[in-house]
């Protein structure tokens, strides 16, 4: 237990609690925390609250650090410092976080496509489980049912299939993989993994992110002639020598029966097996063909988090949490290798 209550509030007037156990709400059901159990997301929170004029020098949130963490010898030199080490103990559910106050009358309700105002803040938060904010904003509930048109309006109820504005649409931060590696003490399967994307002649930066981005690498030898498909966004094309992420022929066919039909994609299913990052739309697919004979690196695409926020002329969700499950198998193949055979279908 911590020793006091710690309300803090952000920069816009929100005030959040902040807990180490789960609490009860009037009715003497455990209330769910209001920021989610996600890193990146309690960092955006945490940072609110650094910018409130309410406490300029920070002192308040260094008190919740000593409270949680019970080192005084040790505590932060910087607040980079103290906002990471209590982001970590949010992401990790030790430290949990409520909402008790927010002076917006109403909040965009993610559910629909289009926008529309809502209940308060605070109730339309603690009322939502993680599970139920994921189907809001597409997510892995949502790989079923009917896909969306290329255009227009759309059925599904993922946000990323309606057609946002191509200026200030979709906006993001924060994408980030939830497996970390350390390039210097690697399992067997990823050391093997790390010594052919070098041999590639992909850069440190490249091989982190691969393997960052994927669980249970193996090579796998690939023949001219053979097609690898990457997902991207239309007047984006997929650069050859700086794109380490495709897919062979089996996992664009895979993914092909499970979210096309009638001539359509569901952008947001593809967007979540893929753990596609924001600035990709996933409504352009680019072709390229190997030339060579060469080993390449497959994985299996792993959960990614980040904070998204959708805009047009009716109103914008603001940045809301959005994970991704994955699970499909990315390909990273030798860059000279490859030619371009279709751009932008």
């Amino acid at each position: 237990m911590l020793r006091r209550d710690h309300q803090l509030k952000a920069d816009l007037g929100r005030i959040y609690s902040f807990s180490l156990g789960l609490r009860m709400d009037e009715d003497g059901y455990y209330r769910r925390p209001d920021v989610m159990a996600c890193r990146i997301y309690a960092r955006q929170t945490l940072e609110d609250i650094a910018r409130s004029q309410d406490d300029p020098f920070n002192y308040r949130l260094l008190d919740l650090w000593l409270d949680v963490f019970q080192r005084p010898w040790d505590q932060p030199t910087n607040l980079h410092q103290l906002l990471d080490d209590l982001a970590r103990q949010v992401g990790s559910g030790d430290l949990k976080v409520y909402l008790e106050y927010d002076p917006n009358d109403g909040v965009f309700d993610v559910s629909s496509a289009g926008g529309q105002k809502i209940g308060s803040a605070a109730e339309s938060v603690s009322k939502d489980s993680d599970e139920v904010r994921t189907q809001k904003t597409g997510g892995d509930k949502n790989q079923d049912g009917p896909l969306a048109p290329s255009s227009g309006d759309s059925p599904h109820p993922g946000l990323h299939n309606k057609e946002w504005p191509k200026d200030g649409g979709i906006e993001a931060k924060g994408f980030e993989t939830r497996r970390e590696v350390d390039l210097e003490d690697l399992p067997a399967s990823d050391k093997k993994a790390a010594a052919q994307l070098k041999k590639q002649g992909w850069d440190d930066d490249k091989v982190q992110q691969v393997l960052e981005s994927g669980t249970n690498p193996e090579l796998k030898e690939l023949q001219p002639g053979d097609k690898l498909y990457g997902v991207t966004s239309q007047g984006f094309a997929k650069d050859l020598e700086s794109s380490p992420h495709w897919l062979d022929e089996a996992g664009f066919e895979e993914m092909k029966q499970k979210h096309y039909r009638e001539g359509a994609w569901d952008r947001e299913a593809v967007k979540n097996e893929l753990a596609l990052p924001c600035f990709n739309r996933a409504d352009a697919i680019d072709i390229a063909e190997v030339t060579e004979p060469m080993t390449a690196v497959e994985s299996e695409i792993g959960k990614a988090t980040e904070l998204i926020s959708y805009t047009d002329a009716s109103g914008s969700t603001g940045l809301i949490p959005k994970m991704m499950s994955g699970g499909g198998k990315q390909i990273a193949p030798n860059p000279s290798k490859l030619k371009s055979v279709v751009s932008q279908t």
